[in-house]
C-alpha cells in the first residue's frame, strides 16, 4: 500500500511547489492555485483505493497477492464499481467545492462578497432627492425597475411593489415596512438628477435586526440608466444568494438609447398608476410619445396594450375603448414588443389578459406560466392565472395560484377578499367578478 500511495503524496507536493512559483510569475488567477490543489486532494481517496489493491513497481502498476491464496488478486466487477463510485464522489466534493471557491473569489473581486444568504426582499420605493424635486416619477420608476429585474433572477422571493406601497404611504420605515411584509432584507435608496447625469445610493437592510448589509453609490449618465439598473439589481442578488451572476449574463430585456423615451416611459407609468381616466388618457400619450422617440423599446408598447385593454374596463367606469378595438390595439402592441425581446414577463402577463378576452383559455394559462418563468415574483401573473383556473374547473391549482399571488402581494385588498370567499366556499363568479377586474392595473 505505501509503496503506492506514499510517492503520490510527493508527487503532490511537488506539483504544488511548481504552482505556487508558477502562478504569482506567470501572473495567473489565484484560482489556478485552488484547481491544483483540488484536482490533487481529489484524487488521495482514489489513490488510496488503487494502494490498497496494487503496487508500483518498475514494471509498472502490480497487483497485490491475496494472503491467504498467495495469488494476484484479481480487480473483478465489483472492485472497479467501488473505484468508479470513489472516483465520482471525489470528483463531485471537489468540482462542489471548487465552484464554491469561484464563486467567492468573484464576489470578492467585484466588491459584492455576500454579507447574507436570504430568500426574500422588498423594494422600498426610492427617494427623489433631486434639487427642484421633480423626479419623484423617476426615482420610483427606477425602483419598480430593479424590483422585475431582481425577481426575474428567481432567486429571491420579490414582493409586489404594489404592497409595499400602501405600507409606505403609511410614513412606515423601511424596516416597519419590511416586517409587515415578512421578507428577510429591505432596499432603500435616494435618486439625484443633476443635468445629464443620475445619482444613486442604494442600501441593504438585514430585516432582523435593521444593520445595513451592503451600500453603495452609483453615479452614470442619464442614457446609462439601463445599465445602472441592472448593475444595482445584479449586486443584490449577488450579496444574497450563494450563486454568483455575472454582468455578461444578467443583461436588462428591454433598453433604449433614448434617455426622452426612457423619461416619457417613466411619466406614462405614473400617470397609470393613478387610475382614472384622465390618468389612463395621458398615460396613453406619454407611451405614443416614447414609441414614436424610440420605436424600438419594447417596454413601451407592452405599456400601452396594458393601458389601453384597462381603458376598456368597464367594471371601473372607464369605458374609454370599446372591448374588441382595445383587444386589438394591445395585440398589434404587444406583437411589436415581442419581435423586440422574448424576455419581458410583463409582455406574457398582457397577452395572456388578450387571450382570456378572447376565450382562449388554454392560451391564456400558457401566457401566464411564460410569465412566471421569466419572473417567478411577478404577483399579477399568478392573481391572473387563479382566475383562469378557476374559469377551468381547476380548483386545487387556482387555490395554489392565489396564495402564490398573496405570498407576492400580502397587502392587497382584493387578494385577501378572495382568499377569504375561497375558504368561505362562496362562488367566485357571483360574488367576486368586479374585483377581479382590478387586478389589470399592477402589470406594469
Amino acid at each position: 500500500m505505501f509503496n503506492t500511495f506514499l510517492p503520490y503524496l510527493g508527487v503532490v507536493w511537488l506539483l504544488l511547489q511548481v504552482v505556487s512559483v508558477l502562478v504569482p510569475m506567470l501572473n495567473l488567477s489565484p484560482l489556478v492555485n485552488t484547481l491544483t490543489v483540488v484536482i490533487l486532494f481529489a484524487g488521495i481517496p482514489v489513490m488510496l483505493y488503487v494502494s490498497w489493491h496494487f503496487n508500483i513497481t518498475s514494471n509498472g502498476l502490480e497487483a497485490i497477492s491475496d494472503p491467504n491464496s498467495e495469488e494476484a488478486g484479481r480487480f473483478g466487477v465489483s472492485k472497479w464499481l467501488v473505484f468508479l463510485s470513489i472516483t465520482a464522489l471525489s470528483g463531485y466534493a471537489g468540482v462542489s467545492y471548487f465552484y464554491k471557491v469561484k464563486i467567492e473569489y468573484a464576489k470578492t473581486a467585484e466588491g459584492s462578497s455576500q454579507q447574507l444568504i436570504a430568500s426574500s426582499l422588498a423594494v422600498i420605493p426610492f427617494t427623489d432627492s433631486s434639487p427642484e424635486k421633480d423626479q419623484d416619477y423617476l426615482a420610483n420608476g427606477i425602483a419598480a425597475e430593479v424590483t422585475s429585474l431582481i425577481g426575474s433572477a428567481n432567486k429571491l422571493r420579490v414582493i409586489d411593489l404594489h404592497s409595499v406601497n400602501i405600507l409606505a404611504n403609511q410614513d412606515l420605515d423601511p424596516v416597519s415596512i419590511a416586517r409587515r411584509l415578512n421578507v428577510e432584507t429591505a432596499l432603500t435608496g435616494t435618486v439625484r438628477i443633476t443635468g445629464n447625469n443620475i445619482r444613486l445610493r442604494a442600501e441593504l437592510i438585514n430585516v432582523s435586526d435593521g444593520k445595513v448589509l451592503w451600500s453603495e453609490s452609483y453615479t452614470r449618465k442619464l442614457n446609462q440608466i439601463f445599465a445602472l439598473e441592472s448593475t444595482l439589481a445584479r449586486a443584490i442578488i449577488n450579496s444574497l444568494s450563494d450563486d454568483f451572476i455575472s454582468a455578461d449574463d444578467f443583461k436588462h430585456p428591454s433598453e433604449t438609447k433614448s434617455v426622452e423615451a426612457y423619461q416619457m416611459y417613466m411619466r406614462g407609468r405614473a400617470a397609470y398608476a393613478e387610475q382614472t381616466i384622465e390618468s389612463l388618457k395621458e398615460a396613453r400619450k406619454f407611451f405614443e410619445q416614447s414609441i414614436v422617440i424610440a420605436p424600438d423599446f419594447s417596454k413601451a408598447y407592452v405599456a400601452l396594450a396594458d393601458t389601453v385593454l384597462l381603458s376598456s374596463d368597464r367594471s371601473k367606469n372607464f369605458d374609454i375603448l370599446a372591448p374588441e378595438i382595445a383587444k386589438q390595439l394591445a395585440q398589434n402592441h404587444l406583437a411589436k414588443a415581442l419581435v423586440q425581446t422574448q424576455d419581458l414577463p410583463q409582455a406574457f402577463a398582457v397577452q395572456g389578459q388578450v387571450f382570456h378576452l378572447d376565450g382562449q383559455l388554454d392560451n391564456a394559462l400558457a401566457s401566464y406560466n411564460k410569465a412566471l418563468s421569466l419572473n417567478a415574483s411577478l404577483a399579477t401573473a399568478y392573481q391572473l392565472k387563479y382566475v383562469v383556473l378557476k374559469e377551468l374547473g381547476r380548483q386545487e391549482e387556482a387555490i395554489t395560484a392565489l396564495k402564490m399571488a398573496l405570498e407576492h402581494n400580502p397587502e392587497s385588498i382584493s387578494l385577501k377578499e378572495a382568499f377569504q370567499l375561497e375558504q368561505a366556499s362562496v362562488p367566485l363568479v357571483n360574488h367576486f367578478e368586479p374585483t377581479l377586474a382590478t387586478w389589470s392595473q399592477q402589470i406594469l
